[in-house]
């Protein structure tokens, strides 16, 4: 080990100090064998694989999780906020932030709660919402009743409570 480079296949580790090629680390078990960075000083070693595999394996900081066990988690994610704001939202007009700020969602032609099956719809409708640049979210600044358009879709309104 030196303070310098000695020649070709010298790496410089996490200490700051440069290795010769012969005590080049392999891959730690269960990391995949990726570079660093690329530039003098630099070498392919051991390393977090934050994008190659995170689309298709659910791997984040090289910790990746099975598709099997990825597709649980996002299935269990969309559960639990489909029953969450269905339930809230359709049954007592309001989720706990929406307690907090003093708003509620109502049926926009009666007044009363949407029910938890339009509390579903308008879970689903919020991606709609957000498609275009958020446009959805958005149209309620120039709409004449303060709509979005997952509102208008499952005919509801945001009102204050107070």
């Amino acid at each position: 080990m030196s303070d310098t480079p000695q020649g070709p296949g010298w790496w410089q580790a996490s200490d700051l100090k440069w290795y010769p090629p012969e005590q080049q680390p392999g891959a730690a078990p269960g990391m995949p064998y990726t570079h660093t960075q690329h530039g003098y000083g630099y070498s392919y070693g051991p390393g977090f694989a934050l994008a190659a595999s995170a689309g298709s394996s659910g791997a984040t900081f090289g910790v990746g999780l099975s598709p099997g066990a990825s597709a649980a988690v996002t299935l269990i994610n969309i559960v639990v906020g489909v029953a969450y704001y269905a339930f809230f939202e359709g049954t007592r007009g309001q989720t706990v932030g929406k307690m907090a700020l003093g708003i509620k969602v109502i049926d926009a032609d009666t007044g009363g709660y949407i029910g938890v099956p339009r509390g579903i719809g308008r879970y689903f409708a919020r991606f709609l919402s957000g498609i275009v640049f958020a446009l959805g979210y958005l149209w309620m600044l120039w709409d004449d009743r303060n709509q979005c358009w997952h509102d208008k879709l499952v005919r509801s309104v945001v009102v204050r409570t107070s």
